[in-house]
């Protein structure tokens, strides 16, 4: 559904992360809307006046430090 908004991102990742290395961006409809320093307020401010799961929220980071990682306290024996 967010399709547009995250490959224009990564169009032009390279541009936010020399102008706001380490903040949130939140981008709709391939607008900017906004840069925040934490996840949370980007998600809270930006929610006041756009419904949630129309606007997408990245880290201005590079790629290759954009990894997740999901630990679990199940054991595989």
């Amino acid at each position: 559904m967010l399709e547009k908004e995250y490959e224009y991102f990564k169009k032009i990742r390279s541009a936010l992360i020399k102008d706001h290395p380490d903040e949130f961006v939140v981008i709709k409809e391939e607008k900017i809307l906004g840069f925040y320093p934490s996840f949370e307020q980007a998600i809270e401010d930006t929610s006041k006046n756009h419904q949630l799961g129309t606007f997408i929220v990245q880290k201005c980071i590079p790629e290759d430090l954009d990894v997740h990682r999901y630990h679990s306290r199940v054991i595989f024996s």
